[in-house]
C-alpha cells in the first residue's frame, strides 16, 4: 500500500530488523523452551512479546501471554493475548505471516476486521514476513479498516 507519491506510508516502514540483542532463531530453539510444539510465526510472536514484557521487568505479565485462539477458541478474531506493561491493559494481537516480501497481500476475516475496529486501542497486528529466510515484522496498531485497503475476496454463500 502506497500513497499518491508511491511512498509506503510510515508504520509499514518501520519494520523491525531484529539486533543482536534479540534474534529471530529457528523454530527448533523456541520448541526446546515451551512445553508443546507451536507452529512458527504464532510461537516467534507470543516469544517476541514475552521478551517485550521481561525486558520491562514484567515478569508477572510475561508468563500470562497466551496463545487465545488455541486455547481459547478460534474466533475471537486475534490469535495471542498479551499485556501492556504500564498499566496492564490487555492487547490483543493477530499474527499474518508470509514467506514473501514486505507488501505482498493477506487475509483477514471479517471477524478480525470487527474486532481491531471494536478495540483499537489494544488491537495489534503482527504481520511476519520474508519468514523463511530472515524473518521480520512490522506492527499495525488499531483499525484495520482505518490502516489496510481491504478487498471483499471470499463470501458466503446460502441455499
Amino acid at each position: 500500500m502506497k500513497n499518491a507519491l508511491g511512498v509506503p506510508p510510515r508504520h509499514l516502514t518501520d519494520s523491525l530488523p531484529f539486533s543482536s540483542s534479540f534474534e529471530l532463531r529457528p523454530a527448533s530453539f523456541y520448541t526446546r523452551l515451551m512445553p508443546t510444539p507451536l507452529p512458527e510465526p504464532y510461537l516467534v510472536c507470543a516469544s517476541l512479546e514475552r521478551y517485550r514484557l521481561n525486558l520491562a521487568g514484567r515478569d508477572d505479565l510475561a508468563m500470562k501471554v497466551n496463545w487465545a485462539s488455541r486455547d481459547i477458541g478460534d474466533g475471537l478474531g486475534f490469535d495471542i493475548l498479551s499485556f501492556d506493561e504500564t498499566d496492564d491493559s490487555e492487547r490483543m494481537l493477530e499474527v499474518k505471516a508470509t514467506g514473501m516480501g514486505k507488501f505482498s497481500p493477506f487475509y483477514v476475516t471479517s471477524n478480525e476486521v470487527r474486532c481491531s475496529q471494536d478495540i483499537p486501542q489494544q488491537y495489534q497486528l503482527f504481520r511476519v514476513f520474508d519468514f523463511g529466510r530472515t524473518p521480520r515484522l512490522y506492527i499495525l496498531h488499531g483499525s484495520l479498516r482505518e490502516l489496510c485497503q481491504l478487498d471483499p475476496v471470499l463470501y458466503r454463500a446460502v441455499v
